[in-house]
């Protein structure tokens, strides 16, 4: 439906795929905010011998979300635990004229796309 959050259209379409899959963001009253898992997401996915937290959002909102997790030192950390991050925006698209349906954009981050730090390097 219409009234679908980006987080609850994301839930439905991971179940779909067959991954189990669960909201993982806190709303914090007190402060009248919402707190993603580990600073970087609001659903937690696996399947088989994978695991991944995930972003949902708008897709108007997808290269601030980016941004912001690129820029959260547990992204570094989940990714070097071998998890996997994603980021899915939702938008309604489709031709002129004709009725829109909701299409998401993937992206994954992977570990080697992170800026290199000193502290990852292994002496011999």
């Amino acid at each position: 439906g219409k009234d679908m959050s980006p987080t609850a259209r994301t839930l439905a379409e991971l179940r779909r795929l067959g991954c189990l899959a669960e909201n993982v963001e806190r709303w914090i009253p007190q402060a009248k905010v919402r707190r993603d898992l580990f600073g970087i997401g609001d659903v937690i996915w696996c399947e088989g011998k994978e695991i991944g937290i995930l972003q949902a959002t708008t897709g108007a909102n997808l290269a601030a979300r980016e941004a912001k997790a690129r820029a959260h030192p547990n992204l570094r950390r989940w990714l070097q635990s071998g998890g996997r991050f994603w980021l899915w925006g939702w938008s309604l698209k489709g031709e002129r004229g004709k009725r829109k349906t909701w299409q998401v954009t993937k992206r994954e981050i992977g570990f080697q796309e992170l800026p290199y730090a000193p502290e990852e390097e292994v002496s011999t």
